[in-house]
């Protein structure tokens, strides 16, 4: 019993390369023929209510961001000037409003502007 080396030899005994296959070369002038497996043409259409679905609920997801974005801005540049009516340096904040998606942020942080600029040239 002695060490077998896994490399030359198999199960049965045989080389790897075995000299009686050489008759099964193939002539170039044959097609080679495959047999792949079929599959269902079912598995490769797309389903369109699904995507439609996965669109729908992204769509409603941004509409629901911009509707809470919308509410945050309102409610900050209404802090903002208000507070600055206190300290007028906090209505150079209004800088954060001006892209917003909310028409009364907008709106607010202009005027904090304004009034930031005023308060700046009458001190």
């Amino acid at each position: 019993m002695g060490v077998q080396d896994n490399n030359n030899s198999n199960n049965n005994g045989s080389l790897p390369f075995d000299p009686s296959r050489q008759n099964m070369m193939m002539d170039p002038n044959q097609p080679i023929i495959v047999h792949l497996p079929v599959e269902p043409m079912k598995e490769h259409l797309v389903d369109v209510q699904f995507l439609y679905n996965q669109i729908k609920m992204m769509e409603s997801a941004k509409i629901a961001r911009t509707q809470e974005k919308i509410n945050k801005d309102r409610i900050n540049a209404i802090l903002i000037f208000c507070f600055g009516l206190i300290a007028f340096p906090l209505w150079a904040g209004g800088f954060a409003f001006l892209r917003s998606p909310s028409k009364e942020a907008r709106s607010l942080g202009v005027a904090a502007l304004s009034m930031f600029g005023i308060a700046c040239l009458r001190n």
